[in-house]
């Protein structure tokens, strides 16, 4: 298998493990807004890290600009967020154990998942790089259903769909 195919698979599956986790983190906390936010804050950084640790100095000048605008967003969505007193208590509310750590696992899970990507679009063509990170989808649904169960919604509909987003990109193989 060509190391970009492999690095694109491995993408897919570790971002279907950030999204389950913001899922699952979300649905504990009661409230998905300020914890999806503090995944933003917390995999913006490790990606840059990641980037120029790597060695990476000219795509890190090119992604830069970018991260730093939606680390700056994120701040600036958690500075309004906090002007609200409601929304200031539940975020107090957070606890650090059970909601704010694993946001911030997840985080880091979505930024590698996001090298990863990137490190398979350098190594293989785009054409068949994306459409294989598409098949997140997949463990997606078995993540999912392994571990948010109780709040997510498995029915033939659901199945069948994920069967037709998962057949659509093996076709584009042939």
């Amino acid at each position: 298998m060509d190391t970009g195919l492999f690095l694109a698979l491995i993408s897919a599956v570790i971002f279907a493990i950030g999204i389950v986790m913001v899922r699952k983190t979300a649905g504990d906390a009661g409230e998905a807004f300020t914890v999806t936010a503090l995944s933003i804050f917390a995999g913006i950084p490790f990606f840059a890290i990641a980037v120029t640790a790597g060695g990476e100095w000219t795509k890190f000048v090119n992604i830069s600009g970018k991260a730093a605008a939606m680390l700056a967003s994120a701040g600036l969505i958690m500075a309004v967020m906090l002007l609200s007193p409601n929304r200031r208590r539940d975020f107090t509310r957070l606890s650090l154990k059970k909601n704010v750590a694993p946001m911030l696992i997840a985080g880091l899970f979505t930024a590698a998942g996001q090298l990863l990507y990137f490190a398979a679009l350098s190594r293989s063509q785009a054409n068949t790089v994306a459409p294989l990170v598409s098949i997140e989808i997949l463990f997606i649904f078995i993540l999912s259903f392994l571990v948010n169960r109780r709040s997510e919604v498995f029915t033939f509909r659901v199945a069948l769909g994920m069967a037709a987003a998962i057949a659509g990109t093996f076709l584009l193989f042939l």
